[in-house]
């Protein structure tokens, strides 16, 4: 399912169907990059998906803190979590976006060092006359 809808997302944008059908893969963040991608701003612009979201989130987590040994006390607001959750996501894929272009740019610009270089060792273009000046 997670292949086909990839290709898909490639195509155009994921409908509720296909949004809701990952709500288990980013809850269990077993999205590829471009899959949370769609997931995160459809979610956040379809009230309906993101219901269904906050469902599925309530549930899993409910269950994973009555496994866990608490206080008889303690209580748990869990939409702020899954808000939180949302935030962090988001907050991942802009830097991973962020530190790919800074990729890029390292590369094309060791790159164009590397061609200059050579260029200047063949003597095509003798940038050593442009720095002894």
């Amino acid at each position: 399912m997670a292949q086909e809808t990839y290709n898909r997302f490639k195509e155009e944008k994921p409908d509720c169907r296909e949004i809701t059908a990952l709500i288990p893969a980013f809850l269990s963040d077993s999205l590829n990059e471009r899959e949370l991608h769609h997931f995160l701003q459809h979610v956040r612009s379809c009230q309906q998906c993101y219901k269904e979201l906050e469902t599925n989130y309530m549930v899993e987590r409910t269950v994973m803190y009555l496994n866990e040994d608490l206080p008889a006390d303690a209580s748990f607001d869990l939409t702020p979590l899954l808000e939180k959750e949302l935030e962090e996501k988001t907050a991942m894929l802009r830097y991973d976006r962020r530190v790919r272009i800074m990729r890029s740019v390292i590369f094309l610009f060791t790159l164009v060092l590397i061609v200059l270089f050579l260029l200047d060792l063949t003597g095509l273009f003798r940038i050593t006359v442009f720095l002894s000046k």
